[in-house]
């Protein structure tokens, strides 16, 4: 949990000191759903002929069973003007696992639209693994400050190597195991700006 304090630390240095219209702190409560994909793939080495490698992949889904929270800040130079800078730190729970990390939305206002593209860095525990996401998002206004958001993420492939080694006498048995993981979000929740 100290790594989420230094993401924190590091958004109040982009935060401005000054004050634009337009410009405002927000915080805001998702459900999520996430998709986990698992491949792995196992080769042994074993005197001759060697055994037929091993391929297994699955697939889970769970739907908006889960919850985050967000914490950012919408930049805009003034109040008209379209274009917005949000850096923001999120914490998730998937399952019993945490995600937190610091994201990057850059976007534009359309009347009470909003649609933009979000990319940053994440700390997954089970994995104990920083992952590079991106993804895409809107948010629909329904008050001066209150917007409901739809928002999808993609976490970069997680690849885990690993080589065992055992003797047998004269004989070596050498397994590899490539494992990789995909992890895609889709969160639906509530907006509240504190000011813009």
């Amino acid at each position: 949990m100290l790594k989420f304090f230094r993401y924190f630390f590091i958004l109040i240095l982009l935060v401005p000191v000054s004050g634009f219209s337009g410009s405002g702190l927000y915080f805001g409560v998702d459900t999520l759903s996430h998709k986990l994909r698992t491949q792995v793939a196992v080769n042994q080495t074993f005197s001759d002929p060697p055994p037929e490698p091993i391929n297994v992949s699955t697939a889970g889904t769970e739907k908006f069973s889960d919850l985050g929270i967000r914490i950012g800040y919408k930049y805009k130079r003034r109040l008209k003007q379209r274009f917005f800078l949000s850096p923001e730190l999120m914490v998730s729970q998937l399952d019993d696992d945490f995600i937190y990390g610091s994201n990057l939305k850059i976007g534009v206002d359309i009347y009470d639209f909003s649609v933009y593209g979000t990319s940053g860095i994440s700390h997954i525990n089970q994995f104990d693994k920083n992952q590079f996401n991106y993804g895409l998002g809107m948010e629909y206004k329904i008050s001066h400050r209150i917007s409901f958001n739809l928002e999808w993420q993609q976490f970069t492939t997680i690849t885990e190597n690993t080589v065992a080694i055992e003797n047998f006498g004269a004989q070596v048995l050498t397994t590899t195991t490539d494992t990789q993981r995909d992890i895609s979000v889709i969160k639906l929740g509530i907006t509240i700006y504190l000011h813009e």
